[in-house]
């Protein structure tokens, strides 16, 4: 009993050319006390460090309760008629932070679970594609085809150096009704300078002078469709005055029962804030519905 009364914890971190799964001698020596008696290991083992991938990491992210925050990001989603399958078409943004490793390459992957739990689709990304904003910000699309629910979606990130990111998003998956017509989108775009691309503003603020917005419109009677026009409006709230306005473009689908919307509204007069874009939907010269989306202006940065 006395012998477990007492012993000393040595530790040692092995070279790398021991990492090869061997066993390897160990010989403990109290120099000057050759009348005590030494017990210790013998020999010891170690196999080779282990790298787990970044699809590994990912789907740890994934699973875990608790949001990973070494990489800050957004999201948000996009519901469109996808008439081939006859579902919902879920586009999925998300604004993802380099700030802190700015050369990075970035791995992204998703889940999308229904109202009961259940997977209703994921993706992986070895490597998101696209340039880094002059904010620090690299933008991800995808896209899932789903049928109308409530649906909860999970995206995670992880960087070269195995730092992760992860953020959930609950939304419904469904289209908004003007009368016989049905309405997809509202999706807000801004472009970061002149002949640039345009980008969904996933984080909804904007700092140009310009606000670009998408929607489709979906009838089965091509009538209605004929006769519908939009305009895209800028308000505090979605039932107050309107600031800003533009008559939206039109333009053909090559898919039957499908209209295309665009346009763009001015903001350079409105001070940073709050506001919503409106999308008014009439029928014949009648106002047949609206659909909304949040935004905020901010600040330009000082040149």
């Amino acid at each position: 009993a006395l012998e477990l009364s007492g012993f000393y914890l040595l530790s040692f971190e092995p070279e790398l050319g021991d990492r090869d799964g061997r066993n390897h001698k160990i010989k403990i020596e109290i120099p000057g006390r050759r009348n005590l008696l030494l017990r210790s290991r013998a020999e010891f083992a170690v196999g080779p460090t282990r790298v787990r991938t970044s699809e590994e990491l990912l789907d740890e992210a994934l699973r875990s309760p608790l949001l990973a925050t070494d990489i800050r990001l957004k999201v948000e989603t996009y519901n469109f008629w996808d008439p081939e399958t006859r579902k919902l078409r879920v586009v999925i943004a998300s604004e993802i932070e380099h700030t802190a490793n700015p050369s990075s390459a970035v791995s992204l992957a998703y889940a999308l679970l229904d109202s009961k739990g259940a997977l209703a689709a994921d993706d992986f990304a070895a490597q998101v594609k696209g340039p880094i904003s002059g904010s620090g910000t690299q933008t991800y699309i995808g896209a899932a085809v789903v049928p109308p629910d409530v649906y909860t979606l999970k995206v995670a990130v992880t960087d070269d150096a195995g730092r992760r990111g992860s953020v959930e998003h609950s939304f419904r998956a469904d289209l908004e009704t003007a009368g016989q017509v049905r309405v997809g989108g509202l999706l807000l775009a801004e472009r970061a300078g002149r002949g640039s691309p345009l980008h969904p503003t996933v984080s909804g603020q904007f700092s140009s002078d310009t606000l670009h917005a998408y929607l489709e419109l979906y009838s089965d009677a091509e009538e209605q469709l004929k006769n519908a026009t939009v305009v895209i409006e800028v308000a505090h709230r979605h039932d107050s005055t309107t600031l800003k306005s533009a008559a939206a473009r039109f333009h053909e689908s090559e898919t039957p029962g499908t209209r295309v919307v665009e346009a763009s509204v001015t903001l350079d007069s409105l001070p940073p804030g709050d506001y919503v874009a409106r999308g008014i939907i009439s029928l014949f010269g009648r106002r047949a519905g609206q659909i909304v989306r949040p935004f905020r202006i901010v600040k330009k940065d000082a040149d």
